[in-house]
């Protein structure tokens, strides 16, 4: 018989798209069978209320969601604190086995309104019918009792009340753990902490699974799936930007963090658009956030004008292509272009059933649902939104529904779509646009 629990969520500015997703996809990774109990709200969920199977499976979902203060079996719940009491008192199955023997605590959670510390107390108190009557532990009870009140944004009056016991709390403590602040090397694109764990655990990153970031850069996605248990192999076209400076670089900072000797695989140096894999089907998931020329633009090999037949020998003697600082030339790589490239990459290189995790970037007023690349063989399962006014990133997960032996063409981006061109839009005021 399934139980409902109650999810209390944190999340961190406009990331609150991103939060049930993340719980989908730890269910998703466990294989449990949860389902919602009532509908969420999109706008600010603060909760989320779900039936799962067991206090196991409850434990599961929180030992992995950074997303969650703390998840809570229920026990009753009410459109006021009276209605709440009234719902304890009429069915007392589930707290009554605790009223003679075991040590507890009892806390108080709100969204939408703060308590000052008198009224807190007040509201605590009127819970005295429950009787228990063991020591109160406010460390390590035997029993932790929950009250979480939410009320209305605009009236600040109480719209919910739940009561129940925790059964286990979330995992907000990564946040800081993983913080950038706390990183040896960062650089100017390097993802918070808050974001890469959604990112891995929507790529069900784990133990014995190897995922791939073809757009590596200072390695944002390694730390955090490697948290998880998970190895990453990351390549990109600019090795600096994986080995860093002064010997400071991912691999440092992984063992700064004290992951696995196998947290990263291996890094290597090469143009995506023409990757050296000879093998698909290799990864259980690809997870990357592509450049999209906020701070940096995508780039592939190539020259603007026409490639001079004959090598050119230096003044060392030294042809410049076999130089120790030789750099292949590039050229810009449009953001609708660098798109398809990677779903086709990623149908080949995916195993059956792997996903892949990227940030798709949109003008708003642009934007449309259809926007989202597709490919057959690649099916959407989540599409969040982060706002950063006029444009937003979007987080989307797709997984390999089908088996290929080679790169396939992904679906023509419409010349309209929201991330067609996005550097030039993002650089360029409305106003000078042709």
């Amino acid at each position: 018989m399934r139980e409902l629990y109650l999810l209390l969520v944190r999340y961190g500015k406009d990331l609150h798209e991103f939060v049930w997703p993340d719980v989908q996809s730890i269910a998703d990774y466990f294989g449990i069978d949860m389902a919602l109990a009532e509908p969420i709200d999109n706008l600010a969920p603060r909760f989320f209320l779900v039936w799962l199977p067991d206090e196991y499976a409850a434990r599961q979902i929180g030992s992995r969601a950074a997303a969650l203060s703390c998840v809570i079996r229920l026990w009753a719940h009410g459109t006021s604190i009276a209605s709440l009491q009234d719902a304890l008192r009429q069915d007392p199955e589930l707290w009554q086995p605790f009223v003679e023997s075991s040590t507890w605590r009892i806390t108080l959670d709100t969204a939408y309104h703060h308590f000052d510390y008198d009224d807190k107390q007040r509201i605590l108190n009127s819970f005295g019918f429950l009787d228990f009557r063991a020591d109160i532990d406010l460390n390590q009870p035997d029993l932790d009792m929950s009250v979480f009140l939410l009320a209305s944004p605009d009236d600040h009056s109480i719209r919910r009340a739940f009561a129940g016991q925790v059964i286990c709390q979330g995992q907000r403590h990564l946040i800081a753990q993983y913080d950038v602040k706390q990183r040896l090397y960062i650089g100017n694109t390097t993802m918070q902490s808050e974001v890469s764990l959604y990112m891995s655990n929507q790529a069900l990153a784990g133990p014995g699974k190897i995922l791939y970031d073809p757009f590596m850069g200072t390695g944002s996605s390694v730390y955090t799936s490697a948290h998880y248990g998970a190895s990453v192999l990351g390549s990109d076209i600019d090795g600096r930007h994986m080995r860093g400076k002064t010997n400071v670089g991912i691999r440092q900072c992984a063992f700064e963090y004290g992951l696995s000797d196998i947290a990263v695989l291996d890094l290597a140096v090469f143009d995506i658009n023409l990757h050296p894999w000879r093998t698909g089907e290799l990864f259980d998931a690809i997870i990357t956030d592509p450049p999209y020329g906020v701070r940096a633009g995508a780039r592939k090999l190539g020259r603007k004008g026409e490639l001079s037949q004959e090598p050119r020998l230096m003044p060392n003697g030294v042809y410049s292509h076999l130089q120790d600082d030789y750099r292949p030339p590039s050229v810009g790589w449009e953001m609708s272009e660098v798109l398809q490239e990677l779903l086709s990459v990623s149908l080949y290189l995916l195993k059956p059933g792997g996903r892949l995790v990227y940030f798709l970037p949109t003008e708003d007023a642009a934007y449309k649902d259809s926007d989202v690349p597709q490919l057959a063989g690649l099916k959407l399962l989540h599409n969040s939104s982060q706002n950063f006014g006029k444009w937003s990133r979007r987080l989307i997960t797709m997984e390999k529904t089908t088996t290929v032996t080679s790169g396939a063409a992904a679906r023509k981006t419409a010349s309209d779509a929201g991330h067609v061109r996005f550097r030039e839009r993002y650089l360029t005021p409305a106003v000078h646009r042709a």
